[in-house]
This record gives structure tokens, C-alpha cells and sequence, in this order.
């Protein structure tokens, strides 16, 4: 049986049930769940409940925010990339223009047109 499946019988579980455990991972206790609930069960399980309905609408709230803040974010860089494109094509073409001129000057005077 290799390491990683092999499984030790450790104690006993819920009920006189054997509990099986990996080397690696031991696993939780397990409580043992009582089918005749008694209020202050009911009434810790509605707490609980809440608890984790607070949390949760906490979380939505969360990434809400989060979405509207990245969609900002998002509006400003296009802004910026598109500032910077229009920067870098004017100046871009202007070299070009430049490097255009210079050579048609060189070929000129090579050809002695000037």
C-alpha cells in the first residue's frame, strides 16, 4: 500500500465507529448529530444562521465595491494608454517624416540633383 492511501485505524468515532485518518491529514472529529433537536439547538443553529448570512451579505458588499473600483481603474488606464498612443504616433510620424526627407536629401546630392 503506498504512503499516500495508507490510512491507521486511530481510536474509535462517533457511536463505537473506527475512525479513519490519513498520515498525512489527519481529519477533524466528527460530532455526533442528535435527531431529537432541543430548542437551545434551534435557537444556536438560527444564530448561527444569521452569522453567516451577515458575513456573506458583508462579502457581496465587498466585491461590489471592488467591481465598481476596478471599473474605474479601468476608465483611467484606457484614458492614460490612450494619451500615450496619440503621444507616440505624432512622434513616431514626425521621425518618419524626418528620416524620409534626410534620406531623399542624401540621394539627392549623391545623384547631384542639388
Amino acid at each position: 500500500m503506498s504512503s499516500l492511501m495508507s490510512h491507521e485505524l486511530l481510536g474509535s468515532g462517533v457511536a463505537g465507529e473506527p475512525r479513519l485518518t490519513s498520515s498525512r491529514h489527519p481529519l477533524p472529529p466528527v460530532e455526533a448529530i442528535d435527531r431529537t433537536s432541543s430548542p437551545t439547538h434551534d435557537r444556536d443553529l438560527a444564530v448561527k444562521v444569521a452569522i453567516l448570512e451577515t458575513n456573506v451579505n458583508g462579502l457581496k458588499n465587498e466585491v461590489s465595491e471592488w467591481k465598481s473600483e476596478f471599473r474605474e481603474f479601468r476608465k483611467e488606464m484606457r484614458a492614460e494608454i490612450t494619451a500615450i498612443r496619440t503621444h507616440d504616433f505624432r512622434l513616431m510620424f514626425g521621425a518618419l517624416i524626418t528620416v524620409a526627407l534626410s534620406l531623399a536629401a542624401v540621394m539627392a546630392k549623391g545623384f547631384h540633383w542639388i
